[in-house]
């Protein structure tokens, strides 16, 4: 006797599996800023075509906007955390005073280059530590750290600049102001940054808390 019940083949089985989601839908929100940038770009060189098709001004670009794209890399993980900081101009100049007079004393650059960096973290530990302990806005104390910071820079540095020149600082400016195969090499440590940058943030443990 038959069975009246039939299975269905595994050909005509139902396919429950969910499709991968598209690129457009995986990184929309980026290809439209890329977008944008694409089609400003393009309104500039037709507005300004000498300007816009010369190799220069892209240079130029490579040169000074790095800088604020290392600060705005930086201040993604404090916005993220709902916090801000105000004081890094003054903690940049603090650091950068550290380095250029310990350098300017006779100090191995490696050895001043550490330093400033170290006193970067210092003053980045103090605001942590007083936004913790006290309880108060990170607004707010920021902006106090701000000007006691940029006060120590200007009383080490006595309202002056020091050029970043090969001859005085041969190592802090092969690092910072030299333009390996005619790249600007600030543009490559901001390449540099923004990629272990993003590794911390969506390969780590720590980027996913």
């Amino acid at each position: 006797m038959s069975s009246g019940t039939q299975t269905a083949s595994p050909a005509k089985a139902k396919d429950n599996r969910v499709a991968p989601p598209s690129v457009m839908r995986r990184y929309g929100s980026q290809i439209g800023i890329i977008g944008v940038g694409l089609v400003m770009w393009l309104g500039f060189i037709v507005a300004a075509p000498t300007v816009f098709l010369d190799v220069d001004i892209y240079k130029a670009f490579a040169q000074t906007t790095p800088l604020f794209g290392v600060i705005a890399l930086a201040l993604t993980f404090v916005v993220i955390t709902g916090e801000i900081d105000l004081s890094f101009p003054s903690i940049m100049a603090l650091g950068t005073a550290t380095f250029c007079l310990m350098a300017k004393a006779g100090i191995p650059d490696p050895i001043a280059l550490l330093a400033g960096f170290g006193v970067g973290a210092l003053c980045g530990w103090i605001n942590g530590a007083l936004i913790a302990r006290l309880n108060i806005p990170s607004l707010v104390i920021t902006i106090g750290t701000s000007f006691l910071y940029r006060g120590a820079e200007l009383i080490l540095m006595n309202g002056t600049g020091v050029p970043l020149t090969e001859e005085n600082y041969p190592l802090g400016h092969m690092l910072f102001n030299s333009a390996p195969f005619g790249i600007p090499i600030q543009s490559l440590w901001c390449v540099l940054i923004g990629f272990l940058l993003w590794l911390l943030l969506n390969r780590t443990r720590f980027g996913a808390h």
